[in-house]
């Protein structure tokens, strides 16, 4: 059964390559705590964006897929 994770981090000056780092650090996070899944057996998306709560903040939001088994 396919699972689907989604991580989002943001900064209000709008920093991207910080949203960005911050939602990598929120993935590697939650990889450390599920044995058996690495890198090599998920598909990730990441994209981003600027105004998303307010002016000038920025977004980044990745969404990890991967099987329940692996």
């Amino acid at each position: 059964m396919v699972q689907i994770e989604k991580f989002i981090a943001t900064d209000e000056d709008g920093d991207i390559v910080n949203a960005i780092e911050q939602a990598q650090k929120l993935v590697n996070d939650w990889l450390a705590k599920k044995p058996g899944l690495t890198l090599d057996k998920v598909r990730i998306e990441t994209s981003w964006e600027w105004d998303v709560h307010e002016e000038d903040d920025a977004a980044c939001i990745i969404i990890v897929t991967y099987e329940k088994d692996a």
